[in-house]
């Protein structure tokens, strides 16, 4: 069973969170999907807005709550759940059994977790890239040095043989440069490259989210719409219905 709670919303005083509001809230994060976007990134930020504003326009059960105090009190109900089937899981040693709201909470964790655990996977596979493209560029820049310096200490001879000397270590040198120059070229290339498939993945996370948004409201327009049209041919049916009693009773009168 879910336990009731507490969270400050816009209003003085706290909102009271009941079993309904809880079913409500869980109900809206299934259609707004909060969990298909990084944790601590603005699309999701915008989805617990949207979820919020949702809620605060329901009539039964009347919500007042902010992105804040909505996000809040889910985090709270996360922490209970996972309390409860750990506490159940020591006291039986098997799985307990699970209410639907618990069921539903529990694949909403797992939904979570599953999303952090890929950014945490892409991370990790970008820092790895990184690093072996810094070591690999390190490995060239030591090789280059150690080349130098054998070069160097390979040179020798008298005096008369020094301005020869001279040129080759000025040649040598000016290799040196340009292989540097080259090396720290690439390792440029390398980070401007990882920088624009960053950009690249968070346009395409926007253009999604823009995407779904827009197919979101176009459900909600289509609902609004038929729920229009049902409470028209309902107050016809009430108007036919109105005037043939009203001619039932004339003729009534008619005939007394």
């Amino acid at each position: 069973m879910a336990e009731k709670g507490v969270v400050t919303s816009k209003s003085k005083k706290p909102m009271i969170w009941t079993e309904q509001h809880n079913e409500m809230l869980i109900r809206e994060m299934f259609l707004f999907e909060p969990w298909k976007y990084r944790k601590g990134s603005p699309q999701r930020g915008n989805v617990w807005e949207q979820i919020s504003a949702s809620l605060n326009d329901l009539d039964d059960p009347k919500f007042d709550v902010t992105q804040k105090s909505v996000r809040d009190h889910y985090n709270l109900l996360e922490k209970q759940q996972k309390k409860r089937l750990r506490d159940e899981e020591k006291a039986s040693g098997i799985s307990p059994d699970q209410s639907e709201f618990e069921d539903a909470m529990e694949d909403i964790i797992e939904r979570f977790m599953g999303k952090d655990e890929e950014d945490q996977k892409k991370d990790s596979e970008k820092k790895e890239k990184c690093e072996a493209d810094a070591s690999k560029i390190l490995e060239m820049r030591q090789s280059a040095m150690e080349s130098l310096a054998e070069s160097k200490k390979r040179k020798g001879g008298d005096q008369g043989e020094k301005r020869k000397r001279k040129m080759s270590n000025g040649s040598d040198t000016t290799a040196y440069l340009q292989q540097r120059y080259q090396m720290d070229s690439e390792l440029k290339r390398e980070e401007l490259k990882l920088k624009q498939e960053e950009l690249n993945e968070r346009k395409a996370q926007q253009d999604s989210f823009i995407t779904q948004q827009g197919a979101l409201t176009n459900v909600l327009k289509d609902t609004i719409s038929a729920q229009q049209r049902q409470q028209e041919q309902l107050i016809q049916q009430m108007q036919v219905q109105n005037a043939a009693l009203i001619a039932l009773m004339q003729n009534i009168a008619n005939k007394n």
